[in-house]
């Protein structure tokens, strides 16, 4: 049985377990995969880097607790308002619509294969 450390809430999880980051995994689209991440994410990951933010992690929150806004200010134990703070500055970096489902469904895949292209393999 192949394994592979998904930096999940589920942590390490077996391939046969696996959703999307099965495609994810492929060599074949390493390339494909990377362009994924920098179009959805490359503007939100330099800014996080440049300024010390969390805007990443905040984003990554939101959308694996299905968009719940208080849950997400729950879980980062941040204040509602720094939470609107937050999305602000990721609609206004990213030009990303987050009120769009296809939108939330993009950065999502694009959140999970950064997630996923980080993890180490067994």
């Amino acid at each position: 049985m192949r394994h592979v450390a998904v930096s999940d809430p589920r942590g390490s999880i077996a391939y046969s377990d696996l959703g999307v980051e099965r495609i994810l995994a492929l060599d074949d689209n390493v390339g494909e995969v990377e362009r994924l991440i920098d179009d959805w994410l490359g503007e939100l990951l330099s800014y996080d880097d440049g300024h010390g933010t969390d805007l990443v992690p905040t984003l990554a929150t939101y959308l694996d607790l299905g968009g719940r806004y208080d849950d997400t200010a729950r879980e980062l134990s941040v204040h509602r308002n720094t939470l609107r703070y937050r999305f602000g500055r990721i609609a206004e970096i990213s030009d990303h619509d987050l009120a769009d489902v296809d939108t939330r469904l993009n950065l999502h895949l694009a959140l999970r294969a950064w997630r996923f292209r980080r993890a180490p393999r067994r």
